[in-house]
Formats: structure tokens, sequence, C-alpha cells
């Protein structure tokens, strides 16, 4: 009896080791995919504060894209913005999307707070967490795409990026 509990056991834990072992695979293949995914630009559709599509038919050809996926309420996302507003000549290839998953109202009050609203290089748009995280991989806030006007991404950063950092591959 003893010797059975002990292969029991030890089968318990080996299959214990095995499940641990796939579900570590799964989620390095799964960030592989998406790092491959968003090489280059992915499908998008995202919503205007006007409930209006945008996806990347909206977006101008020749010039870099910056997209911003970001939160009314962080502090981090609102230093962001006004490093936007502040410089914009810095911005004149560039298109910026700063994209949200709260709700429309959110994204409006936000526009007209700092006067994102009034900017014609920046949008904001809104998508679902779950939809955005699927696409990009990450819902932590604020997340910075660099993308070339050809659609390759040239750099990602998550959390508060300075202003120099962005703008150097903007060239």
């Amino acid at each position: 009896m003893k010797s059975i509990l002990k292969w029991i056991i030890v089968l318990l834990v080996a299959l214990a080791i095995f499940f641990l072992f796939y579900k570590i695979i799964v989620r390095i293949n799964t960030k592989q995919a998406l790092k491959e995914a968003i090489a280059s630009l992915p499908v998008i559709n995202f919503q205007t504060t006007d409930s209006i599509s945008y996806t990347k038919d909206n977006l101008f050809p020749d010039k870099n894209l910056i997209l911003v996926w970001f939160n009314t309420d962080c502090e981090h996302c609102q230093y962001e913005a006004q490093e936007f507003i502040k410089n914009p000549v810095s911005f004149n290839q560039t298109q910026i999307l700063m994209v949200s998953g709260e709700p429309l109202s959110d994204l409006r009050k936000f526009g007209k707070t700092y006067g994102i609203d009034t900017l014609q290089f920046l949008k904001l748009l809104h998508c679902d967490y779950q939809v955005f995280f699927n696409t990009f991989g990450t819902t932590s806030v604020p997340s910075l795409f660099i993308y070339s006007p050809e659609g390759k991404l040239l750099k990602q950063y998550n959390g508060e990026t300075k202003f120099e950092a962005i703008t150097k591959y903007l060239k």
C-alpha cells in the first residue's frame, strides 16, 4: 500500500512539473508571437471621441506614428500628453494616437483639459482593453509604440518616456 501511495505522489509531482513547464512554454510562445505581430503595425480598429471608426486607412501614410495606450487619471500619461502639446514642432512628421479603454466622455474631458482636442497631429481614441491586449500584448499605462511611415515598429516603451527618447526615433 505504501508503495502505491509513493508512486501516486511521484506521479502527481511529475504531472505538476510537466504542467508548469507547459504553461511557461505557452507563455513564451505567446509573447514571441505578439512581438512578431507588432513588428509591423497590426490591424487597428479604434473609435474616435465622436464614435466614428478609426482604422489604418485613416493614418497618414507619409508620417511616423506614435501610438500611446493611456489612462486619463495616470500622472505619467498626463505628462506625456503635456510633452506632446509643448513641443508641436517636433511632431511635424508624426501622427499621435492616444488610445484608452475608458469611456468616450472621459476621453473628451481629457482632451479639453489638456487642449488635445485642438491639435491636428494628435487623436484621442477608444479601444476595448481586451482587444488592445490581444493586439499589442499590454495594457500597462503608459505604453508607447513608435512606427515608421512604412508601419515598421521602431521602438516600444512601457512607462513614462522622456521627450528626447521619443523624438530620437522620429528622424
